[in-house]
């Protein structure tokens, strides 16, 4: 199989949820770009089942770089930060046991009340120390709160907020090969 610069690995947020890959944020990003990127999100999944599929989604693109988008689902479900973290934790050393170079990405707000939950998950996240993309924060209005048209059910992106997305990874620097574009 070609190579590719980056698998983006999560959840539904991450396949594209409810539009498919092709309105993915990750969709939009590659034909910005021109890069080849990979979509590995499935609906539904956990950051356990992330871990428990990287050695069979990731590492047989051989990409320069993983994207691991998760904890949306986890949040819902009631799982402990660290756990999420552990398996967050588990994903990035497998990459690194690749070759692979990991970035985490900080998930989008949710608009129910597992948004706590999640706002712990990202607050960890951020002290690692490891490439991180910021996917809330173009959500977010200068009060904090969620601007409206972002969301389509409280949970996944519309086709506005997956342009935001791809703009955030696009402007940041956990990719520097797309830093810019």
């Amino acid at each position: 199989m070609e190579a590719c610069l980056l698998v983006a690995l999560g959840d539904s947020i991450t396949y594209g949820y409810p539009y498919g890959r092709r309105a993915s944020w990750v969709a939009i990003a590659e034909e910005t770009c021109g890069k080849r990127l990979v979509n590995a999100g499935v609906p539904g999944d956990t950051t356990a089942r992330l871990l428990a599929r990287f050695d069979a989604d990731v590492p047989v693109h051989a990409p320069r770089y993983v994207l691991v988008l998760g904890g949306t689902n986890d949040a819902r479900a009631g799982v402990l930060p660290r756990e999420v973290w552990a398996h967050l934790a588990a994903i990035c050393a497998a990459a690194r046991g690749h070759g692979i170079v990991p970035v985490v990405g900080l998930p989008p707000p949710l608009a129910g009340p597992e948004e706590s939950r999640l706002q712990e998950y990202r607050t960890g996240l951020g002290t690692w120390g490891q490439a991180v993309v910021d996917f809330r924060s173009p959500f977010l209005d200068a009060q904090g709160k969620v601007r409206a048209g972002l969301l389509r059910d409280g949970i996944h992106p519309t086709r506005e907020g997956y342009r935001l997305m791809a703009r955030a990874l696009l402007d940041s620097r956990a990719v520097p090969e797309l830093a810019g574009r």
